[in-house]
């Protein structure tokens, strides 16, 4: 029980990882764009749920662009959206141009009027798809997961659906720096797309060993001698549980939100194939003073009968 409320109390003074991300605003001045009308050119070929769909993330997502640059890169931002859509109709070649026009400005947002013509070109079919470099897996295997298949309407999302698919059942049996690289071929008497799926499937990599730091010796034993019962199993897509799983077994946040996965970093070994895990469980200076005193006279009678 010692072990357990003398790591957690830890936990709570940890600063972050220097690595860790945090979610900044854009550098410099910023305008918000709001949407309020997306006028497609006649005739177009989507349907009202496609038009709707269009014109309801436009509206939906929070857009802010540099005040110098914005005009450009929301047309940019919004011909790219729209061309996605197209391609998931088999429209592969489709090309947007936008035109904004704006409403309402002031310093802090601009209110526009979308302006929108499409040269769709052909729409495509899938004639087939072949995988290159397999041995983990049968072909028929992974075109099980693909949403797609030959004679269907090619479609941008269902393709990348599909691959999602496949990586993730090649992480979940360790494969976990499997690449794919999809190639396409046009044929433009038939209007269809053959794909050529190029696998490197890298190799199964399993857990390394566990580095710690900040902790007294008998302690650190103890979860080293732990840690043998996971290390050399193979990593796998659901790591992140794995590790939680395991400090479980030893620390004890005093606050509930506070994981000691959240405050360990992995490393990938690429010619072992191994991940190794540090755990530094070195307090912030500064944050020391605020351990109530009640908490010492606790640690002291829990020292006292181990």
């Amino acid at each position: 029980m010692r072990i357990r409320l003398f790591l957690s109390l830890l936990l709570t003074l940890l600063p972050p990882l220097p690595n860790a991300q945090i979610h900044r605003k854009p550098e410099g001045s910023t305008v918000k764009v709001i949407v309020q009308r997306v006028v497609f050119s006649k005739p177009t070929l989507l349907s009202q749920e496609d038009l709707a769909r269009v014109t309801g993330e436009l509206r939906g997502s929070d857009l802010q662009f540099s005040t110098v640059t914005w005009r450009q890169d929301f047309n940019d931002y919004a011909e790219a959206l729209i061309e996605r859509v197209y391609q998931d109709r088999g429209y592969f070649l489709a090309k947007a141009f936008c035109e904004t026009v704006t409403a309402e400005n002031n310093f802090r947002a601009s209110r526009v009027n979308l302006f929108v013509a499409v040269r769709q070109g052909a729409q495509y079919r899938l004639s087939e798809i072949r995988w290159k470099n397999l041995t983990a897996f049968a072909e028929s295997r992974l075109m099980a997961l693909m949403p797609i298949h030959p004679g269907e309407i090619f479609s941008r999302a269902k393709v990348a659906a599909g691959l999602d698919a496949v990586g993730w059942l090649y992480r979940s049996l360790g494969f976990i720096n499997c690449t794919y690289v999809p190639n396409t071929e046009f044929n433009e008497t038939e209007h269809s797309i053959s794909l050529e799926i190029d696998v490197d499937e890298g190799g199964i990599f399993h857990w390394g060993d566990l580095h710690l730091e900040g902790m007294s010796e008998p302690d650190r034993q103890v979860l080293l001698q732990g840690w043998e019962g996971l290390r050399g199993q193979v990593y796998t897509s659901n790591s992140q549980q794995t590790l939680d799983k395991f400090f479980a077994l030893y620390f004890r946040p005093l606050d509930p939100k506070v994981n000691p996965s959240d405050y360990a970093a992995s490393k990938i070994e690429g010619k072992a194939r191994t991940v190794d895990v540090f755990l530094s469980l070195v307090p912030n200076a500064s944050l020391l003073k605020q351990i109530p005193k009640s908490w010492h006279t606790v640690q002291r009678r829990d020292k006292s009968n181990p």
